[in-house]
């Protein structure tokens, strides 16, 4: 059975492979471990910096929407200030015409 092995969880993968070097000359005296630990590191580092560069994209594009948002919503409120105030005319003529023609 293959074991999946997820690019997120390679900054845990090097520090195991830190801990192996360590802890397997005590139990092995003449033992190697033959990882690819600057395989591993400049991996980290490369993974490090591209999201950093990706989540330098993704915030002028959330600027950009929250600006569309605001200025949206801020269209809304005004048209329907508008449709209020003529709604509050249209009733206060209708009141008070009802008023006067039914003196």
């Amino acid at each position: 059975m293959k074991r999946k092995q997820f690019p997120a969880k390679a900054r845990h993968y090097k520090e195991g492979f830190d801990k192996a070097a360590t802890i397997l000359p005590r139990y092995i005296p003449d033992a190697r471990l033959t990882a690819a630990t600057n395989a591993f590191e400049k991996f980290v580092g490369h993974q490090t910096s591209l999201t950093t560069l990706l989540m330098g994209f993704n915030i002028p594009a959330l600027g950009f929407l929250i600006y569309f948002l605001v200025l949206t919503s801020a269209v809304i409120a005004y048209w329907q200030r508008r449709e209020t105030a003529q709604f509050r005319r249209s009733r206060r003529i209708e009141d008070d015409g009802a008023q006067f023609y039914g003196d």
